[in-house]
């Protein structure tokens, strides 16, 4: 397939997640796009629109999913995916976790974004799905330590705690 082909068939798929009201061709749309997306800003808007502004969890899922194989270390996608947090179902909260927890490894906006939501929050699932990110993002970073910590210390849910205990794990205090 040429690169013209290729990208006709990125904007039809385009076109279909802006046009389409049929939440299984969005899901399908948007599988796809995950796979041919990579490094396209257009294709990246288009699964941010979809994350953003679907009312079906399943299809928000998959544009989350999409999101996580094409959307590393981009910063957009990364802010998407934070602010969703605390808007979002439980279950999606947890696909936003292990999202993040793939494309924003050692990102410290996204840590420092992140503390300061846990720190802003009363939501124990979102401290949750934090405390999850954090124990994968935060590579020596003190801010994604002492926001484990406060976890510890301030969240009433045993599973936060134990989750930001278990996190420690991943986060070495020094760099050897």
């Amino acid at each position: 397939m040429s690169n013209q082909q290729e990208q006709d068939n990125i904007n039809f798929l385009i076109q279909q997640l802006h046009t389409s009201q049929d939440n299984s061709v969005l899901k399908q749309v948007a599988e796809r796009l995950g796979f041919l997306g990579a490094g396209n800003a257009d294709v990246i808007n288009a699964l941010i629109d979809l994350v953003c502004t679907t009312q079906d969890e399943p299809t928000r899922w998959v544009g989350i999913q999409s999101l996580g194989k094409i959307g590393t270390d981009n910063n957009d996608v990364i802010q998407t995916l934070i602010k969703q947090l605390s808007t979002v179902q439980p279950p999606t909260c947890r696909v936003i976790a292990q999202n993040l927890a793939k494309i924003a490894v050692c990102n410290q906006q996204a840590i420092t974004t992140l503390a300061n939501l846990a720190r802003n929050t009363s939501d124990e699932v979102t401290r949750e799905a934090i405390a999850y990110t954090l124990g994968y993002i935060g590579k020596g970073s003190q801010d994604a330590i002492q926001t484990l910590i406060y976890l510890i210390h301030n969240s009433s849910y045993d599973y936060v705690r134990q989750t930001s205990i278990c996190n420690f794990n991943y986060l070495p205090f020094y760099d050897y």
